[in-house]
């Protein structure tokens, strides 16, 4: 799963191919009172992060599919990423209204013109004829009820083709900054435009009530979701329980959001190269089991395919939220296919630090933390073309042009001290949540 996850977020080669870790409970309570001058707080999720004053949090593209990105950064879409159950959540990058129209097409991708309902609902109707035939004419006990269960199965699409004819559509809202579509009959795409920070939310899920039986189903969850969501600054520190988006605020003031979880993204504007990935979830860690009751990690053996390791850190055990965790790192060099055949690094060095948490515990989940220290890629300028390969020449980080990652003695510090400074947001919890979690 790692190695897929790394690939596809950065396109520089990395892999996540082992359980990770964190930092001893001492040494966050330290720095959670040593605070840096130059350090500033946010909320992630029901945590808090002490990182580098100006972090850039990576932002949602003008899509209804929860994909983020570094400005700049080629190949991190699969790193952005807010579910609430089985909703979806992405806040775009700061944007103008008149964008809001590109959201909501996206989101009516599901939506079908009435002529291709009419030819379903033929088809469909014609399948039922055909085997309601087939059913009657059976010769045999077992043809028979083989054909009775196929023409159900029939019926039923046909069934499901009609209702979703009739219910699926555009919902009527009250502002023009704001759509509701009701796409498959039984989910929704609802969104809008914030005046506040010029960003456009966006939320996709299965419609928890189905009536009433018309798009308007999908309207009632945009208020919904107005009603317990808002905007906000990654360092507006909320005093309520709630759940901390990169952009806003989901509050809980009923009981915790069914599985939340979030894969956040951001960047060190001081060390451009250095990128961050958080995620965080429910643990599903059961009694005592922690990932240190894994096989032993053989660091010395792992990662084969990468070619260029240069040095290896760990893995060290260490704790996270009070829960058993592991951190080790990777340095690179050029990656050498032979003697006559090197190309820069895509990164300088890479932590990985991961703790499994405790199941029913909401201030210890499941948690990665992951940095990379990205090599600029502009060498790619000086190949020739390649027919049908453009990447080969062309440079995916131009936001890295001319910055080189700060030694890795300096980039771990860094990290080290981002990990320690991860602690549960006071009254991020309701009371009676914080007791029961005591249990």
């Amino acid at each position: 799963m790692y190695k897929e996850l790394a690939k596809a977020c950065l396109g520089l080669g990395l892999i996540f191919s082992v359980p990770l870790a964190g930092c001893q409970e001492s040494k966050r309570n330290s720095n959670e009172t040593e605070a840096r001058k130059d350090w500033e707080t946010v909320c992630i999720g029901r945590l808090l992060l002490s990182l580098p004053q100006s972090t850039h949090f990576a932002e949602g593209t003008l899509q209804s599919d929860a994909i983020y990105t570094f400005q700049g950064i080629a190949n991190t879409k699969a790193w952005g990423e807010v579910n609430i159950g089985d909703t979806s959540l992405s806040e775009t990058f700061p944007t103008s209204n008149s964008n809001l129209k590109v959201v909501m097409d996206s989101g009516k991708a599901d939506l079908r013109p009435a002529e291709y309902h009419k030819r379903a609902i033929e088809n469909a109707k014609e399948d039922v004829a055909e085997w309601r035939k087939l059913a009657a004419a059976a010769k045999s006990p077992e043809a028979a009820l083989q054909n009775q269960e196929i023409l159900a199965e029939k019926e039923v699409l046909l069934k499901t083709l009609i209702y979703r004819s009739q219910v699926t559509g555009v919902a009527t809202t009250i502002e023009k900054s704001e759509f509701a579509i009701r796409t498959t009959g039984d989910r929704y795409s609802v969104g809008y435009w914030d005046s506040m920070d010029q960003r456009i939310r966006t939320f996709q899920g299965p419609l928890i009530n189905l009536s009433p039986e018309n798009p308007e189903a999908a309207a009632r969850e945009l208020r919904r979701w107005q009603a317990v969501y808002r905007s906000r600054l990654p360092t507006e520190i909320p005093a309520t329980p709630g759940f901390c988006t990169s952009f806003g605020f989901i509050a809980e003031s009923n009981g915790p959001t069914a599985e939340a979880q979030a894969k956040v993204a951001f960047r060190l504007k001081k060390h451009p190269n250095l990128l961050f990935f958080l995620s965080m979830k429910p643990s599903t860690a059961k009694g005592s089991f922690s990932i240190l009751d894994l096989p032993d990690l053989a660091i010395d053996k792992a990662q084969l395919d990468l070619i260029g390791i240069k040095a290896r850190h760990g893995a060290d055990e260490i704790q996270i939220l009070g829960s058993p965790g592991r951190v080790y790192a990777q340095e690179y060099g050029p990656n050498c296919a032979s003697k006559d055949d090197c190309r820069p690094a895509d990164q300088a060095y890479e932590i990985h630090a991961e703790t499994f948490g405790q199941a029913g515990r909401l201030d210890r989940p499941h948690l990665t933390l992951y940095m990379v220290a990205a090599n600029s890629d502009e060498y790619k300028a000086k190949r020739k073309a390649l027919p049908n390969n453009p990447s080969y020449n062309t440079p995916e980080r131009p936001a890295l042009k001319g910055h080189v990652p700060p030694p890795y003695k300096v980039g771990r510090e860094i990290f080290d001290q981002v990990l320690s400074s991860i602690r549960i947001r006071p009254g991020a919890v309701a009371v009676d949540e914080k007791q029961a979690s005591k249990k």
